[in-house]
């Protein structure tokens, strides 16, 4: 099966990562996972990845704040970041995430032919 496309996954949960990165590789995918938050940054801007998974709850950094810094120093542009949460978090705060270049957000758990759908549709980002 030839491989769609590189996605990085961000969770501090070690099950979600593994789950998400067998059922995405069985799919076609070539993923990369990261479980402390601290090296999601250098990760995703020194490695170029169609999709970013990105959990928002995590110690260390959270998701938000890797947005946040990744949008102050304009490198989200490059970046093509789904965010994932289990929280229930106001509209508003997806909102802002997205007006500062998240693609979308999924609440957990995760449904797999939805996420699949998204990566599917969706152009690739723009290009450094």
């Amino acid at each position: 099966m030839q491989t769609k496309s590189k996605i990085l996954i961000v969770d501090d949960n070690k099950s979600i990562t593994k789950m998400m990165t067998k059922l995405l590789t069985h799919e076609g995918y070539d993923c990369t996972f990261c479980n402390e938050s601290t090296n999601a940054i250098p990760l995703m801007t020194g490695t170029k990845f169609d999709f970013v998974l990105l959990d928002l709850a995590m110690p260390g950094k959270s998701g938000v704040e890797i947005v946040d810094e990744l949008h102050q120093t304009g490198q989200i542009k490059n970046q093509k970041i789904i965010v994932l949460t289990a929280s229930s978090t106001l509209q508003s705060s997806f909102a802002d995430l997205k007006q500062k270049g998240v693609l979308t957000t999924l609440k957990k758990p995760i449904d797999i032919d939805t996420l699949l759908e998204i990566i599917s549709q969706s152009p690739y980002p723009r290009s450094a």
